[in-house]
């Protein structure tokens, strides 16, 4: 639980509704709730020096409102296109009501960890409004949803549980083996900021970090930070308008690379990454 909480705060969540399903099932004992409190209190003192630090970057990254959140975020935890939404989310609704059918207890459980859930992405969606609010800080819940269809196909007569699972992957595989192909190609990217570097050019960036395992680090600019000292800046995980408005106003051109890594530079430093042979195709 520890490590789930300071690898990931949202991680808390999940812990959160699991705890409120347990109480509801009549499950716990003594010594739960004593781990629980050694835990959070654990949290809590690796985080607490944190706490100044994070304060101030939410605040300086603002605030945004995100108007398709919550159908985003069903989406992606029941496969995003429709035909897996609509055969995964069969599955899961029907999971639902045969786990809430085993008794008062199940039902409360149910309830109550999924009003946990609908909540807490409610308060952030309505009312906190981060800048930074994605589906992926919810992952921690996905086992759930995962348990919620397989007690759904588990309730269906054998030859159904065979015809649905293969609608499963039918619905799903077109959808996994998209996302593999559009992942950021983090070594051919740092294999261009090697070419840069070695031309005795300064490389910034931002949210770049997973190109360091194929190259030396580089300085991470923020949204407001200053670019002069930049030759050629780096962008792997996607940038706001305003962002891409100043890179615009700063460099001449751009690479866009698979999986939306951008590099940007003056059209000569472009032109000469473009004729390195180096640069897959976007």
């Amino acid at each position: 639980m520890v490590i789930a909480v300071t690898t990931h705060a949202y991680s808390a969540l999940t812990l959160l509704m699991l705890a409120a399903a347990s109480i509801a099932l009549r499950r716990v004992r003594p010594a739960h709730f004593s781990t629980w409190l050694v835990a959070a209190v654990v949290a809590i003192g690796i985080t607490f020096p944190l706490i100044d630090d994070i304060r101030a970057n939410t605040e300086a990254r603002g605030n945004r409102y995100l108007a398709d959140f919550p159908l985003e975020l069903a989406r992606e935890f029941i496969g995003w296109s429709w035909p897996a939404v609509a055969v995964i989310g069969l599955a899961v609704v029907t999971g639902i009501v045969t786990l809430s059918m085993r008794s008062k207890q199940h039902l409360m459980a149910v309830a109550v960890s999924g009003a946990i859930l609908v909540g807490a992405v409610a308060i952030m969606w309505q009312v906190v409004q981060p800048y930074d609010l994605y589906v992926r800080f919810f992952v921690s819940a996905m086992p759930l949803v995962a348990a919620l269809a397989g007690f759904g196909v588990a309730r269906l007569p054998r030859p159904a549980q065979v015809v649905v699972v293969i609608a499963m992957v039918w619905a799903l595989l077109p959808g996994a083996l998209e996302v593999l192909d559009s992942q950021p190609r983090t070594r051919e990217a740092a294999a261009l900021v090697n070419i840069v570097r070695a031309e005795g050019l300064e490389v910034c960036g931002s949210n770049a970090e997973p190109l360091f395992v194929y190259t030396s680090p580089f300085p991470q600019v923020s949204d407001n930070g200053d670019l002069a000292s930049c030759d050629v800046y780096v962008s792997v995980l996607g940038l706001g308008a305003e962002q891409r408005a100043r890179l615009a106003t700063r460099f001449e051109d751009h690479i866009t690379l698979r999986g939306g890594i951008i590099i940007w530079a003056d059209s000569g430093e472009i032109d000469r990454l473009e004729r390195s042979g180096k640069v897959p195709a976007s």
